[in-house]
């Protein structure tokens, strides 16, 4: 009965949020609007990384800036076809249909129970609520994500080019995503490096094709999205919560502190301490190819120099995974998750601990990974042992 009931409940919610996009599109995909503007203006001979350029087409203010490669700006013409609601609709099924995609790949290469009414719950609410914010805004996060976990099924699967090439063409649109190519290193692998340089070689042509070809708009696109730094609910990574701890204690301290000369080594100590947490478990315990993707990604999350709010959708199957095949009380601390979501808790929020609002999915990020490398409180349970808790849990 209460998987029903917890199913019944995530039908519902998700259904009104779909709608309520649906019925107001001008209220929502801003992010979107931008990649549409900026197809139409470099179609017609003009640089969409110009301010105002992207106003200018739209007829009303885009106060967002384009910051992708300029030969990404050319997969959104055909939406130019149609006028912008209409083009907006259509992008919308799409994504739907490859957040279809993204839960069948979780399903059938990462253990993610697709009869477990909690996980539903869970995803939907996890992390601020990533999956609704990516649908909101009309990011293309959600096609990062099929490709990434594709590539990270044909990791686990050892189909090397098939992996290699997905995470290459995901780097075409953002950058950082190259450095998951770095996972077969870690597992050993034959070949590796050379593999890998491969990949980055073709990387860098890409670059160096807009380079020469675009010159002057793969310069403003290095100047756009050098001048973003956003802060906060927005993007909460680790990066910009000690640029913030920076900023406040230099102003506490008159600019005796100089924000640059701490949030950088407190950035280069935690990042890398990560990582040898990482490495050391790996060599102490015998880790799969699985587990490793599911590390990797917490890795990631928490030491990538941008990790925006709808970006954690790339954990969502990795916190399941060691929750719920790794303890057996898997359904009470995915509810705590829940439970403990940005926008639940206002005291907390306003009163106690102020930026945990802002950086909550960092927070909780950060806190699995660490518990997960520095420990072993994720002790692995039998199949059988995590079917017999599920059902003692939800009867």
């Amino acid at each position: 009965m209460i998987k029903i009931i917890i199913f019944a409940i995530f039908v519902f919610l998700a259904f009104k949020a779909i709608t309520n996009i649906y019925k107001n599109p001008d209220s929502h995909f801003w992010d979107f609007k931008v990649y549409y503007f900026a197809s139409k203006v470099l179609m017609s001979g003009g640089n969409p990384y110009t301010s105002g350029a992207l106003s200018t087409a739209a007829g009303s203010e885009i106060t967002l800036k384009y910051v992708y490669p300029p030969a990404t700006a050319f997969l959104f013409a055909p939406f130019t076809a149609l006028n912008f609601q209409n083009a907006a609709m259509l992008f919308y099924i799409i994504k739907l249909i490859f957040f279809a995609g993204l839960f069948l790949i979780w399903f059938k290469y990462f253990d993610v129970d697709y009869k477990d009414p909690v996980f539903f719950l869970y995803a939907y609410f996890a992390f601020g609520s990533c999956i609704y914010i990516d649908l909101m805004t009309g990011n293309v996060s959600v096609f990062e994500q099929v490709l990434l976990w594709t590539g990270f099924a044909a990791f686990i699967k050892k189909k090397d080019w098939a992996f290699y090439g997905l995470i290459t063409l995901v780097s075409f649109f953002k950058i950082v995503p190259l450095l998951f190519l770095l996972l077969p290193l870690i597992r050993k692998d034959r070949g590796a490096i050379k593999k890998i340089l491969i990949c980055f070689a073709a990387f860098a042509a890409y670059a160096c094709l807009q380079m020469l070809f675009m010159r002057g708009l793969f310069a403003d696109f290095i100047a756009n999205a050098v001048s973003v730094d956003e802060r906060g609910a927005i993007n909460p990574c680790s990066l910009a919560y000690f640029k913030d701890i920076a900023g406040s204690l230099s102003a506490r301290t008159g600019g005796v502190i100089t924000p640059v000369f701490f949030w950088m080594p407190l950035y280069a100590i935690f990042a890398s301490g990560a990582v040898y947490l990482l490495l050391t478990k790996m060599k102490k315990e015998k880790i799969d190819g699985k587990e490793l993707i599911f590390a990797a990604t917490l890795l990631y999350t928490i030491i990538a120099p941008r990790m925006k709010d709808y970006s954690y959708i790339l954990i969502i199957p990795s916190v399941y995974y060691m929750f719920g095949n790794y303890s057996r009380n898997a359904t009470v601390f995915l509810l705590l998750l829940v439970s403990f979501n940005n926008t639940t808790i206002p005291y907390v929020r306003d009163k106690i601990w102020p930026s945990y609002s802002a950086y909550y999915p960092f927070f909780l990020a950060t806190i699995i990974f660490f518990v997960w490398a520095a420990s072993r409180v994720f002790t692995r349970v039998s199949s059988a042992q995590q079917q017999k808790a599920r059902s003692k849990q939800l009867p």
